[in-house]
């Protein structure tokens, strides 16, 4: 069995043996951002990348280290995975999107009316929940039809909600590069991108 692990630099991903030092694998960014949070589901590899200016992406790779899809996006994400898709709710426009795993297809992108509310996912069988403080919705999973039920509203009472639990599931694994030498210093950081291409971008 390998001790190995994924760490994050600017513009790649490096996946270490940290006992013999060799990387097993180097992957670039498809644009030349310093990775923020670097997840795993499945067969799946998803890193979210920012730059200095605040424009942010993500990168889909598989467990060998190979693209499958890249998306900008505009802020960070906290997935909520379901078989072969994963729901998010986009922080500046305040969409809600399905998403394929294995091709970065939107399936679907729903806005709730209003700008000043702030929804949190769950899933319940085949309806997704969209849970603000102010109302419940019920999306459908596979078209992204929505239905603010007012029975379901009033028996909840969502102000009051303060947690919840569903189906689904959510990934909050994370590696910073906040901290650490520069590029080009000793390790696996003297690598300059990966197979077949410079880690050089936008």
């Amino acid at each position: 069995m390998t001790n190995s692990a994924i760490f994050g630099k600017k513009g790649f991903i490096a996946k270490i043996d940290i006992n013999t030092l060799e990387s097993l694998w180097i992957a670039n960014l498809s644009k030349n951002y310093k990775p923020t949070n670097i997840s795993n589901y499945k067969d799946f590899i998803l890193v979210q990348s920012s730059s200095a200016w605040g424009s942010h992406n993500i990168d889909c790779f598989d467990l060998e280290g190979k693209t499958l899809w890249s998306k900008d996006i505009d802020s960070g994400i906290s997935p909520l995975n379901d078989g072969d898709y994963f729901y998010y709710c986009g922080f500046t426009d305040k969409k809600i999107y399905k998403v394929s795993w294995k091709t970065g297809e939107i399936i679907f992108s729903v806005k709730p009316a209003g700008w000043f509310k702030t929804y949190r996912l769950i899933i319940a069988g085949n309806q997704l929940l969209a849970i603000s403080n102010k109302d419940i919705l019920l999306i459908d999973k596979d078209n992204g039809e929505m239905d603010l039920s007012e029975e379901l509203n009033q028996f909840l009472n969502p102000n009051k909600i303060t947690s919840t639990l569903g189906d689904g599931e959510m990934f909050i694994s994370s590696i910073s590069t906040t901290s650490g030498g520069a590029e080009g210093s000793e390790g696996y950081a003297g690598v300059a991108g990966g197979d077949g291409g410079s880690s050089g971008g936008e």
